[in-house]
Formats: structure tokens, C-alpha cells, sequence
């Protein structure tokens, strides 16, 4: 009977510790949320943000960094494209579902800050490429890579939606 008592006790114990650790990840959960929410303007530009990495080995790779500036009022499609080392070649080969850039432009460091600070390193160069409207919610960018190409998708609308009235719930 005592061997039972000392059992039940401890089942117990580890389902109140198991409730308040629960509760303890809910409660930072919502805290880490709501964080995120007041500062989305700082992660807005990351969202859009995507990495490639060109190359076969080390000495010959080159890393590009893709930022799109969505604008709903737009009439183009807009890119911040950096690049290290720089390759001018490889820029203006990159195509927007297929389409070559209408407009594509080195930019200073102080321009591309504007929309990539904390994002781009300093020692990487910076195009705007300006591509024709494309009427699709998802469209992918072509980078040539040698004899393939890499296809990288975005979106002109938020693909993971934060519901604040579900903020606390395990989904």
C-alpha cells in the first residue's frame, strides 16, 4: 500500500510540473510573438530575403543575396541583388520568370542600406533590377549557374499568417 501511495505521488508531481512547464512555453511564446510583432518592420525586408551560393568549390563560389521590394501599386518588380564577388556577367543574366530586367543599375552602399541594413554585409556590391509586373502571387527568379540555372520562388504575399486570437494555442 505505501509502495502504491509513493507512486501515486509521483505521477503526481511530474503531471503539475508537466502542466507548469506547459504554461511556462506558452507564456514565452506569446512574449517571443509579440516581440516579433512590434519590431516586423525591422524583419519586413528579411521575409523577402532569399541566399544562394554559386559555385562548385570554395575558390570559385559566389554568393548572392535576392531582396524583393514588394509594392502593390507598382507597375515592376523590384530587386535589390547582391553579390560577392562581384560578377556583372552573372547579374544581368538573371531573368524574372523568364523575362531579362528592364532596368538593372549598380547602387551605392548608402541606397542598398535603405532596404538591406543588418542583411547585406558592407562588402558586398549591390544592384536594383527593375523587371517587368508579373500578375502571379508566387513567381520564381532564374540565376544562371554554368550549365544550369537556379530557381528561387517569392511571394507577393505573406506565406505563414499569425493569427493573434490563436497566439497561446499548440497548432
Amino acid at each position: 500500500m505505501r509502495v502504491e501511495l509513493k507512486g501515486l505521488l509521483f505521477i503526481a508531481l511530474g503531471i503539475s510540473l508537466s502542466i507548469g512547464i506547459d504554461g511556462c512555453a506558452q507564456d514565452s511564446q506569446r512574449l517571443f510573438l509579440k516581440e516579433i510583432s512590434k519590431k516586423s518592420a525591422r524583419y519586413e525586408s528579411m521575409r523577402q530575403t532569399e541566399k544562394v551560393i554559386l559555385g562548385s568549390d570554395k575558390e570559385k563560389e559566389k554568393i548572392v543575396l535576392l531582396n524583393y521590394l514588394f509594392d502593390k501599386d507598382a507597375k515592376s518588380e523590384k530587386f535589390i541583388i547582391s553579390i560577392y564577388p562581384d560578377d556583372e556577367k552573372l547579374i544581368g543574366g538573371i531573368t524574372l520568370e523568364g523575362s531579362a530586367a528592364k532596368s538593372l543599375e549598380r547602387i551605392d552602399k548608402s541606397s542598398a542600406k535603405r532596404y538591406t541594413a543588418g542583411i547585406v554585409p558592407p562588402w558586398f556590391v549591390s544592384y536594383e533590377a527593375i523587371f517587368p509586373k508579373k500578375n502571379l502571387k508566387k513567381f520564381r527568379l532564374m540565376i544562371p549557374d554554368g550549365r544550369d540555372e537556379k530557381s528561387i520562388f517569392f511571394y507577393k504575399e505573406r506565406r505563414y499568417i499569425v493569427d493573434k486570437k490563436r497566439i497561446g494555442k499548440i497548432f
